[in-house]
């Protein structure tokens, strides 16, 4: 019986080992109000469905995975080197004094992607109740709006 089994396996070949796909790079600029911005933080994430990103945030989980991070050079520019993995993805960009913003970016497209940040502003208010009270311990979250390809 022993003989048999080593036989058989014997026989089976080995899988051959999946070569890694060569790395991607993603190159762009981040700007703010037309000029660079340097030292901005831009992090590649997968694109989410809306109902993905909606069970994530309701669970509570991690962002998306990073697929990449740079940081923005004087002139603005950074570079990503990508695995393989999706042919979209986001870019999540901040900068201190910016708002942080999400902005699509398909891959294989030869020209740079831009990266447009706005100067951060100061908000203050009272969170008021439906009786018109203010409400103690409210919690007020801002999201960064997310820029779609070719939107001005």
């Amino acid at each position: 019986m022993e003989l048999l089994l080593s036989l058989v396996l014997a026989a089976v070949p080995a899988a051959a080992a999946p070569s890694p796909a060569a790395p991607r790079e993603l190159r762009g600029r981040v700007l703010s109000e037309g000029r660079p911005v340097a030292g901005a933080t831009v992090v590649a994430v997968p694109v989410e469905s809306a109902l993905e990103q909606a069970r994530r945030e309701a669970r509570f989980t991690d962002a998306a995975r990073e697929l990449g991070l740079a940081t923005s050079a004087r002139d603005g520019a950074f570079s990503l080197r990508l695995a393989s993995g999706p042919e979209e993805l986001r870019l999540q960009a901040s900068a201190p004094g910016h708002v942080a913003v999400i902005a699509e970016a398909p891959l294989g497209g030869a020209a740079p992607v831009e990266v447009r940040l706005e100067r951060a502003a100061s908000l203050a208010g009272t969170v008021l109740g439906a009786a018109g009270q203010p409400v103690a311990g409210a919690t007020v979250t801002l999201w960064p709006r997310v820029e779609q390809p070719g939107a001005t």
